[in-house]
């Protein structure tokens, strides 16, 4: 069992630890499946994104050392910059940077208080796949639509939906019906099966017949009485 040294006004440390490869002082190190420590790498989760530490004693395989959970810890060779945030590198394992790793795994480490002195405070959160998941969920929430009709208004944005009806034409056609008929044939090649058709006398009075849609560009209109007039249709 691990033996943890925890004090309010202190550094955490958690002794006892097994390594599972060789590591130096200072290295960061994670812990994997088969419970042993080993020097982080960013650009694989597996060696991420799960706890860290700090290994506080150089060691190799199956050696048992003391780890830093959170506190303040000297370096004795890296050289940080004062006041930057730092990151798990993926070129170095082991090592931290001041670079976020992307496309790799973007996890915070701590900040830098001096050129040596550096605050572990490992962040459990986590970006990876180019920024596009956070604790390896998809967080994309980009839209592209690729229909070419309004079929379903709620799958657009309103820009989407703008563009469509400013590009919009408005198909139809005026048939004009003289001499005077009881019978309208009309080829409106409007390429619609059940266009809508008003039909109208020289008065502009409205006027109602039994339409047959012979097609998708013809249909006939027939009237109880002969006149002219214009059917319009759309």
């Amino acid at each position: 069992m691990a033996d943890f040294n925890i004090n309010i006004n202190a550094d955490v440390t958690d002794d006892n630890q097994i390594l599972g490869e060789t590591v130096a002082i200072d290295d960061f190190i994670y812990l994997s499946t088969d419970g042993k420590w080993y020097k982080t790498d960013a650009s694989l989760p597996s060696k991420s994104t799960t706890e860290v530490r700090i290994a506080l004693e150089a060691g190799v395989l199956n050696d048992t050392i003391s780890t830093l959970v959170y506190g303040y810890h000297t370096f004795t060779t890296t050289v940080f910059s004062a006041g930057a945030k730092y990151y798990l590198s993926d070129s170095t394992a082991g090592t931290v940077s001041s670079s976020t790793p992307v496309p790799n795994v973007v996890r915070y480490m701590g900040t830098a208080y001096s050129t040596t002195v550096f605050l572990f405070n490992p962040d459990h959160t986590y970006l990876s796949d180019n920024n596009r998941k956070v604790l390896g969920e998809d967080i994309n929430f980009s839209h592209t639509h690729v229909e070419a009709d309004v079929t379903d208004l709620d799958k657009y944005t309103q820009a989407e939906v703008d563009a469509l009806i400013s590009t919009a034409t408005d198909n139809n056609y005026v048939h004009v019906e003289t001499p005077a008929a009881a019978s309208w044939v009309i080829n409106h090649a409007l390429s619609k099966q059940y266009p809508a058709v008003q039909v109208y006398d020289t008065s502009w009075n409205r006027v109602h017949g039994d339409i047959t849609f012979t097609d998708a560009d013809n249909l006939t209109i027939t009237f109880n009485t002969a006149f002219a007039g214009q059917a319009h249709i759309n």
